[in-house]
């Protein structure tokens, strides 16, 4: 399989250099691990019915990403994510947390042995996650803008026949009529980079939408969280709750911190949640608290309906 190649792009803004986002250099970090993992538990509870779904991502990204490419190792997030998890060749016993990651681990065991390189393991994104899960009566429509990383997704999705791609704009592409199943259950994966500066009125912007024109939509809005950005995040929960004024929709609100460093942790935002998965995702969180925080630090979980 062809690596992920990224162009670091560095632009000179008020003297100071930013350096743009790609996600290889964050694949399989924290964020990654427990939204992934809430991901699996979502996809699971969609799967308990079983008329066909459909499971639609605004921002798909390139698939899956090597471990040992040279964007996850410049930063290497990965260690003090899906590393802490990974299985050791030597242990006779497997790492085990939660039925959720063990799902995750498995897709990644496959993906290794797929590639033949279980030296270096490929973590997966949301696509070949939800593909991995999804049954043959369901479909996947997934979004991705930028090129590079639409052509990768083409080169691991795109023989699936359940798998529509498109290269658009997330948000507007799922306010396309010709796009969207409205009669059909749906789960809807929401996971922006935050970069532009108005993710959050987009969210918002498309929760509005779906509650007129895809009712049987549940939405799953990942947001970064943290004590500089917790009034960004408290930003974004507004925005949604006022979208789903006048309506019947409940809204659910997970988030996960590590106090290693900081107050530095991660959240999905859930509208029209499914049934019963409030009691499962305490015991997720829990067990990705556990697992996830470093020796020193203190996991905490915040679990509420807004």
């Amino acid at each position: 399989m062809r690596q992920l190649i990224t162009t670091v792009v560095i632009s000179l803004m008020a003297g100071q250099a930013r350096l743009l986002y790609e996600h290889g250099y964050h694949a399989g970090n924290y964020a990654d691990v427990v939204k992934h993992s809430v991901l699996i538990q979502l996809l699971n509870h969609m799967q308990k019915k079983n008329s066909p779904f459909v499971y639609v991502e605004t921002h798909a990204g390139a698939g899956c990403y090597p471990l040992d490419s040279m964007e996850s190792q410049m930063l290497a997030e990965h260690e003090d994510g899906i590393g802490l998890l990974l299985r050791d060749p030597s242990d006779a016993a497997p790492i085990h947390m939660h039925p959720a990651t063990d799902q995750l681990l498995d897709l990644m065991d496959q993906l290794s042995s797929r590639e033949k390189n279980p030296d270096y393991p490929l973590y997966p994104g949301s696509p070949l996650i939800a593909s991995s899960i999804c049954r043959s009566q369901d479909t996947l429509i997934l979004c991705e803008k930028e090129t590079e990383q639409f052509l990768l997704l083409q080169q691991q999705l795109g023989n699936d026949d359940r798998v529509s791609l498109i290269q658009d704009n997330g948000y507007k592409a799922m306010k396309r009529f010709d796009n969207i199943k409205s009669q059909q259950r749906a789960l809807i994966f929401v996971d922006p980079p935050y970069q532009m500066g108005s993710d959050s009125e987009q969210i918002a912007s498309l929760v509005k939408f779906c509650q007129t024109h895809w009712k049987s939509g549940r939405l799953a809005i990942w947001h970064p969280v943290s004590e500089s950005n917790r009034a960004k995040a408290d930003r974004l929960y507004d925005l949604v709750m006022r979208a789903l004024e006048n309506t019947n929709s409940e809204c659910l609100a997970a988030e996960l911190y590590d106090d290693y460093i900081g107050r530095v942790g991660t959240g999905m935002l859930l509208v029209n949640p499914p049934y019963g998965i409030e009691e499962d995702l305490s015991d997720l969180l829990s067990a990705l608290g556990n697992g996830l925080t470093r020796k020193g630090g203190r996991p905490q979980m915040q679990l509420k309906k807004l």
